[in-house]
């Protein structure tokens, strides 16, 4: 298991999860349920599996079901950010997918704060990405948490 993957905590492997199924959705013509079934039975309840003794199956669901739910605000928001001439379609579908789930965490969790969101996230795309692509993150986390929350981090 790699470095970044055993510092997972359970609700940090339930958003690494949850990015993951958002960027299957988007390139498969699978219904969401089967999705999500998927990856609880291959990845969240498979003993084998790394991280599935310590994700939270519960914020997995939501942040999936949640995004699917929301997509359109997330997206407008997610557009909002972004600088004049660039288009949601132009960032790679990871990117897409990580800013989508925080944006539905900064959004509608509430109680979570947007620091502790801003770091899972930075700390799931560091799984994915290069340090540009985790600074875009950060910076595009950072502009949400203004336009939703009125703070940054």
């Amino acid at each position: 298991m790699s470095t970044l993957l055993k510092k997972f905590t359970k609700r940090r492997a339930a958003r690494f999860f949850a990015v993951q199924a958002l960027y299957q959705r988007e390139h498969s013509d699978q219904p969401l349920r089967f999705i999500m079934n998927e990856f609880a039975r291959d990845h969240l309840n498979n003993p084998e599996h790394d991280l599935a003794t310590d994700s939270d199956e519960a914020l997995f669901e939501m942040l999936v079901q949640g995004v699917q739910d929301h997509q359109e605000v997330i997206d407008a928001q997610i557009k909002e950010m972004l600088q004049e001439g660039w288009a949601l379609e132009r960032l790679d579908a990871v990117i897409r997918a990580i800013l989508r789930a925080s944006t539905y965490e900064v959004m509608f969790m509430l109680e979570t704060p947007l620091a502790v969101i801003i770091n899972e996230y930075l700390e799931i795309s560091k799984t994915f990405f290069a340090q540009g692509e985790v600074n875009f993150v950060h910076v595009a986390m950072d502009k949400i948490g203004i336009l939703v929350r009125g703070k940054t981090s």
